[in-house]
């Protein structure tokens, strides 16, 4: 469930054009929309307690479209990264250029939003 809403987040942020280039890094803004979206979405699910942001930052890099400069090779690190190691190792985040492209258009934004919510 963490990895959609910090995808959820991200839009939020290139849709109020906080993230305007395919940089991403963790910050107050992001974290504060991540865990405003975390209480909502979460709330009655099986989760106790709400996923702290560097959980999906750092394991959507499994995902294939999400990836980090500063870094070699993460796919070969198995452990979760802590936040002083995003903050301070990592540049950024980025997506895939075409995934990119495609959240930086508003109708296939809403579209994805859309269908994240709904699965």
């Amino acid at each position: 469930m963490a990895k959609p809403i910090l995808l959820l987040a991200i839009i939020d942020c290139i849709e109020e054009k906080h993230i305007q280039y395919n940089r991403i890094r963790i910050d107050e803004i992001l974290e504060q929309k991540y865990n405003a979206l975390m209480s909502k979405y979460a709330r009655g699910s099986q989760f106790d307690n709400p996923t702290k942001i560097e959980y999906p930052f750092w394991h959507l890099h499994t995902d294939g479209f999400w990836h980090f400069s500063g870094i070699a090779q993460p796919k070969k690190m198995n452990v979760s990264a802590t936040k002083k190691f995003l903050t301070e190792q990592v540049k950024f985040a980025y997506f895939d250029n075409d995934l990119w492209m495609l959240l930086t258009n508003d109708a296939t934004r809403i579209a994805l939003r859309n269908y994240i919510v709904e699965t």
